[in-house]
């Protein structure tokens, strides 16, 4: 059962890919991700950094060189929520993966 899944975004130029997995990527699979996204943009360069950063409530980024731009990943936990229809109600729930 989940309680929460994990997005990780990677903004090239304020525009984010976002990713949505079960559990949360590391240093290397988020740097393998963000290489995936500038080679999808067809963008070259060097890519340098990787500085880390804490955001607090289990977020946290990285933070990459491209030459002269700047991309940013974001990896936070979300909790899974189901939405009633027709209804302002929701609730949280647990995901039972097949």
């Amino acid at each position: 059962m989940y309680k929460s899944l994990t997005l990780t975004s990677i903004y090239v130029n304020g525009l984010p890919s976002d990713a949505i997995s079960t559990n949360e990527p590391n240093k290397q699979q988020v740097t393998a991700l963000v290489r995936d996204v500038v080679k999808h943009l067809k963008l070259e360069g060097i890519l340098s950094g990787a500085t880390y950063k804490d955001l607090g409530q289990g977020s946290k980024a990285y933070e990459y060189q491209l030459d002269d731009l700047k991309i940013l990943a974001i990896v936070k936990r979300l909790p899974i929520m189901q939405f009633e229809k027709d209804s302002s109600e929701y609730k949280y729930i647990d995901l039972e993966m097949y």
